[in-house]
């Protein structure tokens, strides 16, 4: 009996083995388990997803390279900004009477000819001081002129030895026609073509910078030249009565006094009436510079600083012993 079961309970064994064997067989249980393993992607999918990426990096690309040329324009924008500054002084301190004026023109008494004098002083201009105007014993050897050159006038990146743009193109420059000077100064843009302006942004348009003689010199310098006789502003006593200016002479060599144009009067004549000695000159070149009188060709009274700004009249009074 025991046998008979044992022999009853295998063959049962046997046929649900079999049963399950057959169920994972069907199309519907072969369905379901296919469905668990698959973990990859369809062909379909993959384009699409590798479509979306693409767009993103387009526009990513875009993005950064506006971004890019957005910093070069920056970078040459400041770089002519400094170099207006370099040569002519910054405007936003020279309305500032307490500041004086620095630069090339204030240092040198002229503009360069080259932007390379802006980095090197390769005409051997004298180096910057402030010295007697005349050799001792001479006169005027009691007036200190400030001048001479003090560069580089311009900051270079570190490891660049020219001037460039933010493209790291070489700059371009013009010279005055009349002056032989350096007038404007400019980058070509993006491109390195000349693109005018179109009123947009555009990264290819030509940047520039112009700097004219009145942005580097004085207007006008007047006044009267007197003495005090009981406190009373009277004329001095004298054959002949000049003032000469000092400063930088654009030769390059040490400073020297510049007499009054031809156009002034020099010497001086007593006005008629008043006797007051009026003198009245066009300014040189901006920067800080020295007045002096001479009476008789001696010189006469203290020197008198003055700083002279771009189209700015100066009204000084010289007193004289």
């Amino acid at each position: 009996m025991s046998k008979w079961l044992d022999v009853m309970c295998w063959e049962a064994t046997d046929e649900r083995a079999e049963d399950a064997l057959r169920g994972l067989g069907s199309p519907a249980r072969r369905a379901t388990v296919g469905r668990h393993r698959r973990v990859g992607l369809t062909l379909l999918e993959l384009v699409v997803v590798l479509a979306i990426l693409a767009a993103l990096s387009t526009v990513a690309v875009q993005s950064l390279a506006h971004s890019v040329d957005q910093t070069r324009f920056e970078v040459t924008q400041r770089l002519l900004a400094d170099i207006r500054s370099a040569c002519v002084g910054d405007a936003t301190n020279s309305m500032n009477a307490s500041d004086s004026i620095r630069g090339f023109v204030a240092d040198v008494g002229r503009m360069p000819t080259t932007l390379d004098e802006l980095l090197l002083n390769g005409n051997n201009l004298p180096a910057f001081a402030v010295a007697p105007a005349a050799a001792t014993g001479q006169p005027h050897d009691d007036v200190l002129a400030p001048r001479g050159w003090r560069g580089p006038y311009v900051k270079l990146p570190i490891g660049a030895t020219n001037l460039r743009d933010g493209w790291g193109r070489p700059l371009s420059f013009l010279l005055g026609a009349t002056t032989g000077q350096l007038e404007t100064v400019g980058s070509l843009g993006a491109d390195g073509l000349q693109t005018l302006a179109t009123g947009s942004v555009n990264y290819n348009t030509d940047l520039a910078i112009t700097m004219l003689p009145q942005d580097y010199r004085g207007a006008m310098i007047t006044g009267q030249v007197y003495r005090l006789d009981n406190g009373q502003r009277v004329a001095p006593t004298a054959t002949t009565v000049r003032v000469r200016l000092f400063g930088p002479d654009p030769a390059g060599t040490a400073a020297t006094g510049l007499v009054a144009s031809a156009t002034d009067i020099d010497p001086l004549v007593a006005q008629s009436g008043t006797g007051e000695y009026r003198y009245q000159f066009t300014a040189p070149t901006i920067g800080p510079r020295v007045l002096r009188v001479e009476i008789d060709d001696q010189p006469a009274g203290a020197p008198t600083h003055i700083v002279i700004r771009p189209g700015e009249t100066l009204v000084v009074d010289l007193r004289v012993p």
